[in-house]
């Protein structure tokens, strides 16, 4: 006499129906460029999709693609942003984030240029995960923000100091 495995293959079959809210690694992102004018206005995007490597964009990859689109219509622009979207709920928190009873954010900023790596995400919201890079036009004035040191003689200093300060007077009442 076989065993009975019919209850498996039902199992199975209600549990295609959820497959989309479980989490899996992120293969691709959806790579989003925003080109700012030296007026800090908007004026063009582009879009791209880029594969990852266990869930990682590698630092090399990264440098790749600063290097490709920074230069749009014969100006350069450098990099000013980059931020990750990445949606990572677990599949218990996909009501109360549908419902907007959760304050999420899913949006951080990279502080440097380095790999930059994606959490795993439910298959449904896959397509979401993105990196915004920012570009600003290039500005030879950006490149003098060096701050000026003046070095005084400390005595000098201590000197002006005793004279910049006035003695007031009593004023007498007569």
């Amino acid at each position: 006499m076989a065993p009975d495995i019919s209850w498996i293959k039902q199992f199975e079959t209600e549990d295609e129906e959820y497959k989309d809210f479980y989490s899996e690694p992120v293969d691709s992102v959806r790579l989003l460029l925003l080109y700012v004018s030296k007026k800090n206005y908007l004026f063009h995007i582009k879009k791209d999709t880029i594969v990852l490597e266990n869930n990682c964009l590698s630092k090399d990859s990264l440098i790749e693609i600063l290097r490709t689109y920074m230069k749009h219509n014969n100006k350069k622009y450098r990099p000013i942003s980059i931020l990750k979207y990445n949606i990572n709920l677990e599949p218990e928190e996909v009501e109360l984030y549908v419902k907007g009873d959760n304050n999420i954010n899913f949006l951080s900023a990279e502080k440097s240029i380095d790999s930059i790596h994606f959490e795993d995400s439910i298959a449904l919201f896959q397509n979401l995960n993105s990196i915004y890079i920012i570009f600003h036009e290039d500005c030879k004035s950006w490149h003098n923000k060096t701050k000026k040191i003046y070095i005084r003689n400390i005595r000098k200093c201590q000197k002006h100091k005793k004279q910049r300060k006035t003695k007031s007077k009593r004023l007498k009442v007569i």
